[in-house]
């Protein structure tokens, strides 16, 4: 696991600046303490920092080919790199290394960017080709790697974090003013739109070709590209058992050690069942431990490790603590934080890098097999019609709460906006009262398209759901979780996101996944698991990591100091927010008379970000004081 950069002049005659290159390499130091490279001619100029993994004697990158005329920088795991090294020697290419980057720079010369098609991992990588002078990039099936990239004044840059970018000179930290509604929406600007406005982000699943100053980007991967499969429910269990363990056994594949992430969860505990079951030696698990005793899931966990004999290892997570490391997430994120769990899934890394260097986790589940609650109420719209919805709305309404509202809401809307707004964190409708200048539309075209995509090749809203959830969510899930784990100089890997697994999950019936009865969501994964898991870790309710951050808001000790920024003179001068609406919001929520802990969360998340980012580049020492200062 690794971060990269790079800068590509169109012009031949121009030379890249060394220093420059240094700059946004070494601020990605996290991603890759183990070493660093630097490769520059001329006009062209890529960087690598180096978390070693496979082959840590060598593998120093950027690395390149027998006659040095094609270079790439990689971050990721290619885990069938082995089968594919030795087809290429068969096809008479020379190895320097026994590591999965450099398979790339000889498929490349083999096979031109089809070759993506042959891999099987994690990635993001760049593949400059001085004879042709083409750079190719791309990023994985899924988005478990990111990759940045803006092109400007004839100059193409890229790096794994958007900090690096802003470490050119040639670069200006403008704000992307469209896309703040819509992170308050959704925690998360989806498509290749970030909050900085020339930054772009590489679209999982697709592909660039720069050639001089023309930039091609093309989609090479797409998850509805089979058809349903036509089998029974024991086949389907049958293939997804071997598909499981598949994906598992390559994901153990390193050259130092690795354990878990482990929650307590179906998904988490089923991801170390199976390693458990394939390791000589016990695996070491790692979980949070809240004193909030309605957030805390270790003795779930606690269960999972005894069973299996794993060595158990836990962080506790109090609200100081969670207050002070928020800014330096949020430095480590280069957004603001689109889960209030990125603090503690930073923390536990932290503890898992002092034993372990890769952490299997079970990110992705919910997304391909259905296992959010809220996919129930896509479910309704397909069951019931619009009457007999509103009749289930109108009874709602004796049930008191702030997610009774959300409910009656989500009933009452046409197809489209249930589609669209079934991972929204707000409604846009409720946030544009907030705005000084209101926003002129609350269409998110990124989204929408997706929808209409999703239009062509599923029938029911609950499936086009899980399809919105692949392209939009869940690139978020993996962002949180490529962010905090690179931060801790650690390697997160995801089972359940091996492209075939995926592919394979996405053809199931929808009844495999929801139904009314034993098993509710993630029916089949559910009885995968209780072959393996004990009943009450299979059945029990779903926690999804919550946080009490409406709790800690009204502790002025801990999370509830930060509120006063939304009432500072430089928040206020900002100009986006009313300060009359957001004080409300403040004062209300202090007293206890309403609940806005999630709104003030993401409105404290947003001007710590400006502090860090926009007001200044600051450093990770600088992040360290802010919140050692607020907290």
């Amino acid at each position: 696991m690794c971060g990269i950069c790079g800068i590509i002049h169109s012009d031949p005659d121009q030379q890249s600046d060394q220093e420059e290159l240094i700059r946004m390499r070494d601020c990605m130091a996290h991603r890759g303490p183990d070493g660093s490279g630097i490769y520059v001619d001329g006009h062209v100029g890529l960087c690598h920092r180096r978390l070693s993994i496979i082959d840590v004697e060598s593998g120093q990158q950027p690395m390149s080919n027998e006659d040095k005329t094609v270079w790439v920088v990689f971050n990721g795991e290619i885990y069938n790199f082995k089968d594919i090294r030795n087809e290429l020697i068969k096809n008479g290419h020379n190895f320097k290394t026994v590591c999965d980057t450099e398979i790339l720079v000889h498929l490349y010369e083999d096979f031109g960017p089809e070759f993506l098609n042959k891999l099987q991992g994690m990635f993001s990588f760049a593949i400059w080709d001085s004879r042709r002078n083409i750079l190719f990039a791309a990023r994985d099936r899924l988005g478990i790697k990111p990759f940045y990239y803006i092109l400007n004044n004839h100059t193409f840059y890229f790096a794994s974090e958007i900090k690096a970018l802003l470490h050119c000179k040639e670069i200006f930290r403008e704000i992307n003013y469209d896309a703040i509604l819509e992170f308050l929406t959704f925690r998360f600007v989806s498509g290749s739109k970030t909050l900085f406005k020339d930054i772009k982000s590489l679209i999982p699943g697709h592909a660039l070709l720069l050639k001089k100053n023309t930039l091609k980007i093309f989609k090479y991967w797409s998850v509805e590209s089979e058809h349903s499969l036509v089998i029974n429910e024991k086949q389907a269990l049958d293939k997804l058992d071997y598909l499981m363990e598949k994906s598992i056994r390559c994901r153990l594949m390193s050259d130092v050690p690795l354990g878990t992430l482990n929650s307590g969860g179906v998904d988490s505990s089923l991801v170390t069942a199976y390693a458990s079951e394939m390791k000589i030696q016990p695996v070491n698990t790692y979980s949070v431990v809240f004193d909030e005793f309605d957030f805390d899931e270790s003795s779930y966990a606690e269960k999972v490790s005894k069973k299996f004999g794993t060595h158990h290892h836990t962080f506790r997570i109090t609200s100081e603590e969670f207050a002070r490391n928020l800014p330096l997430c949020i430095w480590h994120n280069d957004e603001p934080l689109n889960h209030a769990n990125s603090v503690p899934i930073y923390l536990i890394c932290n503890l898992a890098k002092n034993k372990v260097t890769v952490l299997l986790t079970g990110e992705g589940a919910d997304e391909i097999f259905g296992g959010y609650p809220r996919y129930w109420l896509l479910k309704l719209h397909d069951l019931f019609p619009c009457s007999i919805r509103k009749f289930i709305s109108a009874a709602c309404k004796v049930i008191p709460g702030h997610y009774s509202s959300k409910l009656r809401n989500y009933l009452l809307m046409n197809e489209d906006d249930s589609l669209l707004l079934n991972s929204s964190f707000q409604f846009p409708k409720d946030l544009v009262s907030l705005f000084t200048n209101r926003p002129q539309h609350t269409i998110f075209p990124y989204r929408s398209s997706v929808i209409q995509e999703s239009s062509k090749f599923y029938k029911s809203l609950a499936e086009k759901g899980l399809y919105m959830d692949l392209q939009t969510y869940l690139v978020s899930i993996l962002q949180r979780m490529d962010r905090m784990s690179m931060a801790a100089r650690v390697e997160a890997r995801v089972p359940f996101l091996d492209h075939e697994l995926v592919q394979f999950a996405m053809t199931l019936p929808q009844s495999w996944k929801l139904n009314f009865f034993k098993y509710k969501t993630k029916t089949i994964l559910k009885k995968l698991a209780i072959k393996r898991l004990p009943n009450e870790i299979v059945f029990r309710k779903k926690s999804g990591f919550g946080i009490p951050v409406s709790q800690w808001l009204r502790d002025d000790k801990s999370l509830g100091a930060y509120l006063e920024l939304l009432t500072s003179q430089k928040f206020q001068q900002r100009g986006i927010f009313r300060p009359d609406a957001v004080k409300s919001l403040v004062e209300e929520h202090r007293v206890g008379s309403n609940d806005h802990g999630e709104i003030l969360w993401e409105l404290i998340n947003l001007e710590l970000w400006f502090q860090l980012f926009i007001d200044r580049i600051a450093s990770l020492h600088d992040a360290q004081e802010i919140g050692a200062s607020l907290s």
